[in-house]
């Protein structure tokens, strides 16, 4: 049935007044031809979605929609540039003063050059979309590059307003404004910089003004670009030459094109322009003649264009012309012209199938006044209106989608289908909550509303529909009992219910019927199973009150129902009859006499019964007699048979594949397959595959009628032909012609983020070679989108990181993967998806990520930690050797020193103890033992001060001055000579070697011995100085001097100085008022 939308006349529009009470009887008179002359079958009208609803578009005015190579979608609107992948929208506005931002928020144009960059006309300026990826976290991987008109430069655009972009097969970029043509090179330097010339088309003079509204280019002939102006006509321009040949209305020639006022342009495959005009209708030009015959809008025909003027025009892949009009809507030519027609007639008659908006419809138009067409890859067609994108599959239906439509007489009288019926004469009969319908083959309705207040029916929801012998339709409904209608007549026999004079009725309730092969009608209720035989069906004038019903109940006498809340009855090939009850499964003995099987339901062991005990539908398997598929509330159940005894049970719910484990009804088709529809969509299955490995789910994305089903309403009528009802009408199909969406979808990722954030968005990740990832960054996560758009919520996915994953994950309908704890090293994200079909891209996509180790575990780290350990060891190494050394010179110190020392005064003592005792003489005996006396405590002294000096415990300055101050007390006290010491900038804590302290100590020793023995002085002074990176020990008495020193000091003299050059140290004697012995080191 042909919808027909009335547009008002506006100042603009086609028609007068005096055609509007003409054009109303024409509309009413259609709409009743429709109304008795409607195809069943036709073609379902375009289901349009709305991408504001489903997006976060904010435009409404559209002015194109663009599909790049990758599969993107890019919209031009009033409020900036917006990008696509199915799930999001991505807006590009312009900022002021941000150079790197679009030029202004009105796009106009967009268009795709040779090498993939992205071009963007605004009314202020042409854009080149440059993606470099962002170097910082935070930063933009994208920026736009301006072009704008200069008056002071020739190779600037001629004008910055741009309405249209072509990419020529030369590789330029051919720039519409509304001031002329530019043509645009991008040259690439030697070191990869790439340049941009513009050339301004100037010739003809008509045409470097002119107002450039679309092109073409010509894929007939290379060299030829199409430019259409607004008021200028059609200009055929030669790449090589530049040469620019007008076509306008006013030519001479028989057949010119009908306006000079275009708006769109469409090349077919046999070169035929297609010219969209400015009402001037639909333009169909011959470049090999410069020939056009016209489409046009004719009021009296309904048939033909819905306006003329004409924005968008598409070509799908079933050879129609899709057609989007300003005021009109789109419209549709299913059989476009392939050459002009002989003769010279301008204007030809088309049958144009009209779309238009309908406030009332939420699946029309939103807006008539369409500005551009666009048709994607996997056939789904964009249309570009003044309020918002409308989205329109044109592949064929899977599924025919027939519902009420409260607008028309013509309609399915309640969306609530419980039972269908096709009868003998190709009569659709549909049960539903408000009475029954019935549909002619030529496709018109007649409503039957079963109401007891009607006395031509009674009350009651339709709940089950069957045809007898005679044509006649028996009806059980909810609430009135059984019923029959005549469909010739229209009117219907009531069967009384319950028990009425003796006579046993059906309940008022039915919930099934069914014809057996034997003619007999079974009738299922809540009270029971009801037999009515042939004999009493023989007769069409039957008397309802005379029939006789046999009841089947738990209470019968013998082979009980298991219950008597009977759901749905059903023979087998072999002739018996099955019955699905509240509390499991039937089945009638060979005689129809009684039960003799019945299956349960087992809480206990579920392996050994049903999944469930309500049984919602029966069905022998196709292929194999011994086999049942049973649906119930919850589960699938297929039962194998030998003989009478269940030898296998297999149940299979929704994590076996199922969309829902609530079974409404099971059907097979001419080639065995099984279509089951559930509470949460439909699935086709084939019997054999009892893994469920190869299921094929359908959804509301697919066609049906909505995700939930009815309970036994479907149907299979001779042709093959599948029907199945639910809760907005019902869905009619040929399964053999049910076909899929064949196009292989374009895998991209849509983003990146490390620790929750954005690293990398869908531009940046289109170009960069491979991820590298900090060892810190212990989540990330990739975002993708599969770029098919028939039903993007229902594209899946899968994924697998090579190098860690194991096996491939399959995430459905999820649409990002993470990954969290990945150790250092290189691996490879690879991502493949499907459409919703579940026709695969096996190619995808990878990735290369390399997660870089801490610094610790890089090889430079670990090589400069093995030699910096090798160091160590040899510095320990060259330690211990310089100790052993150190300890092995102090040895050879404390020997020498024990040789000089203590080795000399034993040998003084030695020789004087050898003269006591050869010594005669008292007094040289008395001094010889005075002598070996002070010798011996000399010797004393010294094995003090060298047990003192390799003493640890003794190593701080502090304890050197103690030891010091001690000494010169001892020494110098008993002969009256005053000692005082100066100390500045020590620190008594520091720990002094064992050789420093040795021989500062000795060196002071030796000083301080000096001036008590040989001095004769009354006073020493004793200064130590941490001055200017240098310590000074300075011993000075106002003794007699130097020379008398030197006379009396024996080898004193040259021991301090050996123990000076020992530390590094400088020794100087003075004679000054004194003497002076000083000594210079560094610093301690």
């Amino acid at each position: 049935m042909m919808n027909i939308i009335e547009i008002p006349d506006t100042p603009d529009h086609r028609g007068a007044s005096t055609g509007a009470s003409r054009r109303w009887i024409i509309i009413f008179l259609l709409l009743f031809c429709a109304a008795i002359f409607a195809k069943p079958y036709s073609a379902n009208p375009l289901k349009f979605k709305k991408l504001a609803q489903e997006s976060a578009l904010t435009a409404s005015v559209i002015y194109q929609v663009f599909q790049d190579r990758k599969g993107f979608i890019w919209l031009a609107t009033q409020y900036g540039l917006a990008k696509y992948d199915g799930y999001t929208v991505t807006n590009f506005t312009h900022i002021p003063g941000d150079t790197t931002t679009i030029s202004d928020n009105t796009v106009r144009a967009i268009c795709e050059d040779a090498s993939g960059n992205l071009w963007i006309g605004t009314s202020d300026g042409l854009n080149l979309l440059a993606i470099t990826p962002a170097q910082q976290r935070g930063q933009s991987g994208h920026r736009f590059i301006r072009f704008r008109h200069s008056p002071d430069d020739s190779l600037t655009l001629c004008n910055s307003d741009i309405r249209s972009l072509a990419a020529g097969a030369d590789g330029a970029l051919w720039v519409g404004t509304v001031e002329g043509l530019n043509r645009m090179f991008s040259d690439t330097l030697a070191n990869g910089e790439v340049v941009h010339r513009i050339q301004r088309i100037h010739k003809p003079a008509v045409f470097a003004n002119g107002y450039i509204t679309e092109m073409v280019q010509d894929h007939l002939h290379k060299n030829i670009m199409w430019a259409g102006t607004l008021g200028k006509g059609l200009h055929r321009i030669d790449a090589n030459d530049l040469a620019v040949l007008a076509f306008s209305k006013n030519d001479t020639t028989a057949m010119p094109i009908s306006s000079d006022y275009i708006i769109s342009l469409y090349q077919s495959p046999e070169g035929l322009l297609w010219i969209g005009t400015y009402r001037g209708g639909l333009n169909v030009f011959d470049p090999q003649t410069g020939h056009s015959v016209q489409y046009r809008f004719d009021e009296n025909d309904p048939n033909s264009l819905p306006d003329d003027r004409i924005y968008g025009i598409a070509h799908d892949a079933e050879n129609r012309l899709w057609i989007g009009t300003f005021g009109g809507g789109v419209a549709c030519l299913s059989n476009p012209i392939r050459e002009l027609p002989t003769g010279n007639q301008s204007r030809i008659d088309g049958h144009f199938i009209r779309y238009q908006s309908n406030s009332r419809d939420p699946q029309a138009l939103t807006n008539d006044f369409v500005r551009h067409l666009m048709i994607d890859r996997s056939e789904n067609m964009w249309v570009s209106t003044n309020r918002d994108v409308n989205v329109a599959d044109l592949k064929p239906p899977k599924f025919l989608h027939i519902s009420q439509n409260p607008f028309s007489d013509n309609t399915l009288g309640d969306n609530n289908v419980i039972a269908i019926l096709e009868d003998r004469q190709k009569r659709l009969w549909i049960g539903h909550h408000t009475g029954l319908d019935m549909q002619t083959p030529d496709g018109v309705f007649h409503n039957y509303t079963i109401d007891h207040r009607n006395p031509r029916s009674q009350g009651g929801f339709v709940y089950a529909l069957a045809e007898d012998r005679f044509g006649y339709i028996w009806i059980g409904t909810f609430g009135g009992g059984l019923q029959r209608i005549n469909p010739s007549t229209g009117d219907f026999l009531y069967v009384p219910h319950g028990e009425k004079n003796g006579h046993v009725y059906p309940d008022s309730r039915i919930a099934d019927l069914m014809f057996d092969s034997r003619k007999n009608l079974w009738i299922a209720s809540p009270l029971g199973l009801y037999l009515l035989n042939n004999q009493q069906l023989a007769d069409v004038k039957l008397n309802p009150e005379s029939l006789e019903f046999v009841r089947f109940t738990t209470d019968s006498s013998e082979g009980g129902m298991s219950d008597n809340r009977i759901s749905t009855i059903y023979e087998d090939r072999n002739g018996r009859i099955w019955i699905g009850t509240a509390n499991g499964l039937n089945r009638m003995n060979s005689g129809n006499t009684s039960v003799d099987l019945h299956i349960d339901y087992v809480p206990k062991n579920p392996e050994k019964g049903l999944s469930h005990p309500g049984v919602t539908s029966i069905l022998q398997d196709p292929n194999d007699d011994q086999v049942f598929w049973l649906g119930s509330e919850n589960g699938l159940n297929r039962l194998r048979f030998s003989g009478d005894r269940v030898t296998g049970v297999q149940h299979y719910f929704d994590r076996e594949g199922l969309p829902n484990s609530f079974i409404c009804d099971i059907l097979d088709d001419t080639s065995g397959n099984l279509w089951i529809t559930t509470n949460k969509g439909m699935l086709r299955l084939n019997p054999s595959d009892t893994l469920m490995q190869n299921i094929r789910t359908y959804d509301t994305g697919d066609g049906l009628q909505s995700g939930e089903f009815t309970i036994r309403s479907g149907f299979r009528n001779a042709a093959g032909e599948l029907f199945f009802g639910g809760i907005n009408g019902f869905n009619r199909f040929f399964p053999d012609r049910v076909q899929e969406n064949v196009h292989i979808p374009s895998v991209a990722l849509t983003e990146y983020k490390q620790l929750g954030v954005t690293v990398y968005d869908a531009l940046e990740l289109s170009r960069i070679s491979h991820i590298d990832i900090p060892y810190d960054a212990r989540y990330f996560e990739f975002t993708f989108a599969a770029l098919d758009f028939t039903y993007p919520n229902g594209n899946r996915f899968a994924y697998f990181l090579d190098g860690f994953d194991k096996n491939w994950s399959e995430s459905g309908t999820r649409r990002f993967a993470s990954y969290t704890n990945i150790g250092p090293g290189k691996y490879v994200f690879r991502l493949k998806a499907a459409n919703s079909d579940g026709v695969w891209n096996e190619a995808g996509l990878a990735i290369p990520i390399v997660i870089r180790p801490p610094f610790w575990q890089t090889w430079w780290f670990r090589l400069i930690a093995v030699l910096a350990i090798l160091g160590v060891l040899a510095l320990i190494y060259q330690y211990r050797v310089e100790k052993l050394l150190e300890l092995e010179r102090m040895r050879v110190r404390i020997a020498s020193d024990l040789h000089d020392d203590v080795g000399s005064s034993l040998t003084k003592i030695s020789l004087y103890s050898d003269l006591l005792r050869e010594e005669v003489d008292a007094e040289n005996r008395q001094t010889l033992l005075s002598r070996i006396n002070n010798l011996s405590r000399e010797l004393v002294l010294t094995m003090s001060d060298i047990v003192w000096s390799i003493d640890s415990r003794n190593d701080t300055i502090g304890d050197l001055l103690d030891r010091m101050h001690d000494f010169a007390m001892s020494a110098l006290s008993p002969r009256q000579i005053a000692v005082s010491f100066d100390v500045e900038s020590l620190d008594d804590a520091k720990k002094l070697p064992v050789d420093i302290r040795q021989n500062l100590y000795l060196v002071f020793k030796e000083a301080i011995n000096n001036v008590a023995r040989h001095s004769g002085a009354t006073e020493v002074r004793v200064a130590l100085h941490n001055r200017q990176g240098r310590f000074t020990m300075q011993v000075h008495d106002n003794g007699q001097g130097i020379e008398l020193a030197k006379k009396s000091s024996g080898h004193g003299l040259r021991n301090m100085q050996m123990r000076a050059n020992r530390i590094g140290g400088e020794l100087t004697i003075a004679n000054s008022d004194g003497t002076t012995i000083q000594l210079n080191t560094t610093m301690l």
